[in-house]
């Protein structure tokens, strides 16, 4: 009896094992990204038109006439929103999505900022609270550039723009090379430790 008692309990434990591997359970569906990763990756960004005109093979000398603003993820919650070597302003970061954010930034209580990124065109387009006009709509990611100092922010991204090998043709340093690293530190330029772009393009 306790034999027969065993075996059927041993055919009914297989029966649900073979139903179970027949059946399997379904993959748990996997719930979109909501920490806006694809922006926070990037912990520098500059307005468009500021970076297409410094970035542009010739670099015209109406640069300085073009508005630069600059977002800066200090943390995963925290920006500062500066305008390019001047006035700079911290906002507080939400997710609200995998390519949105909100932020709200300092004298705009209840305010919030909005941005979104497009992944196709690489753009992170930018809407200030309601009534606020003249802020840049538009920003690009720009990896490699130091945060950790506020007043070289900018012109690590004029090094960058900079950074490689140059001849020399003024009077006496005709073939003479020329080397400015990203870092800001160079060689050929006498005994100076670094060199700051003059980002007016002139």
């Amino acid at each position: 009896m306790k034999f027969q008692s065993f075996l059927a309990l041993a055919i009914t434990v297989l029966a649900f094992f073979t139903e179970s591997c027949q059946n399997p359970a379904p993959a748990p569906q996997q719930q979109p990204a909501s920490d806006a990763s694809s922006i926070l990756s990037h912990r520098y960004w500059v307005s468009k038109p500021f970076h297409d005109a410094l970035f542009n093979a010739n670099v015209a000398d109406t640069l300085g006439n073009i508005s630069c603003s600059e977002l800066i993820f200090a943390s995963k919650d925290t920006v500062i929103f500066t305008s390019c070597l001047s006035d700079a302003g911290i906002g507080i970061v939400k997710s609200t999505g995998a390519n949105t954010l909100e932020i709200m930034t300092e004298g705009f209580d209840n305010q919030p900022s909005k941005l979104e990124y497009n992944p196709a065109t690489g753009i992170l387009h930018f809407t200030p609270p309601a009534g606020v006009e003249g802020w840049p709509s538009e920003f690009v990611a720009q990896d490699g550039i130091e945060v950790n100092d506020l007043d070289n922010v900018t012109l690590n991204l004029g090094r960058k723009r900079l950074a490689g090998k140059y001849n020399g043709v003024s009077k006496g340093a005709e073939g003479k090379q020329i080397m400015l690293n990203v870092d800001g530190t160079q060689n050929g330029l006498g005994d100076y430790v670094k060199y700051e772009p003059w980002l007016s393009g002139i």
